[in-house]
């Protein structure tokens, strides 16, 4: 777990250096506090980027939640001077099903 100390102090940058809002500080220092359950990141590396997204893909969490969370991680990054690249995932592109047309009763 991370010290609430340093994920004030980040907050704190967010706002005033890092251009966030308010409430985007709040939500990527909740982020960063959830995603410090499962890894260091004090001691962070992209190896360990790269495993805590597998092990979140496995869990069931879509696309977007780990995009989001790995949002938060850019912030974490820039705030902590790291030079890591922090993986983001697609999302799957929604599928047209058949190829016919589809017929519409009544007027248009």
């Amino acid at each position: 777990m991370i010290d609430e100390k340093i994920l004030f102090e980040f907050r704190k940058w967010a706002v005033t250096y890092g251009g966030y809002s308010e409430v985007t500080a709040k939500k990527d220092a909740r982020n960063i506090r959830r995603i410090s359950r499962d890894i260091d990141v004090m001691n962070i590396s992209e190896k360990m980027l790269y495993d805590f997204v597998d092990l979140e893909l496995r869990r069931g969490k879509g696309p977007g939640a780990i995009n989001s969370e790995m949002r938060s991680m850019i912030a974490w990054k820039k705030f902590r001077g790291l030079d890591i690249k922090v993986p983001r995932l697609r999302k799957p592109r929604p599928q047209i099903r058949g190829s016919q047309p589809t017929m519409r009763s009544g007027p248009y």
